[in-house]
């Protein structure tokens, strides 16, 4: 019995003392591990550079049809009998503006459609145009904005 503890121990020493190759097991563990990371990094920020550049364009043609609106309310507010549709080309993109006028209570909806790239954004507003003559006979507008969406 003795014998055999005695050649299990020796075995037993025999193979934790035995490192070869286990340098070698290690290093491509970490390596693994490293490419794991890598990839996993790679994939992280290309889906965060196609967030942000869709929300770029989201926010690029939001504001390209707020500029197409707040024109659009200038010109009828400067013009308020001629409502003519018109595009606008800026260098982010460009927007398209629309007139739809309901002549039984004076009320005209404005679209304006932005477009930067593959972005698209609508905005509308209604606005009431009341007409008043003078004494002296001129015509006098009151352009009021009733609501935008």
């Amino acid at each position: 019995m003795e014998k055999l503890w005695f050649f299990c121990k020796r075995r037993l020493n025999h193979l934790l003392k035995d490192e070869q190759g286990s340098a070698l097991v290690f290093s491509l563990f970490i390596l693994i591990m490293l490419g794991i990371w890598g990839g996993a990094t790679l994939t992280l920020s290309t889906n965060e550079y196609y967030i942000s550049n869709n929300s770029l364009k989201g926010i690029q043609s939001y504001y390209l049809a707020e500029a197409g609106l707040e024109e659009a309310l200038v010109n009828i507010k400067n013009n308020p009998t001629s409502f003519e549709n018109y595009t606008n080309t800026l260098e982010t993109g460009n927007y398209k503006v629309t007139y739809e006028q309901n002549s039984e209570n004076n009320i005209v909806k404005i679209t304006s459609l932005g477009q930067a790239k593959e972005g698209k954004k609508e905005l509308n507003a209604k606005v009431e145009i009341n007409k008043t003559l003078t004494e002296e006979n001129e015509a006098v507008y009151e352009v009021k904005l009733i609501d935008w969406w």
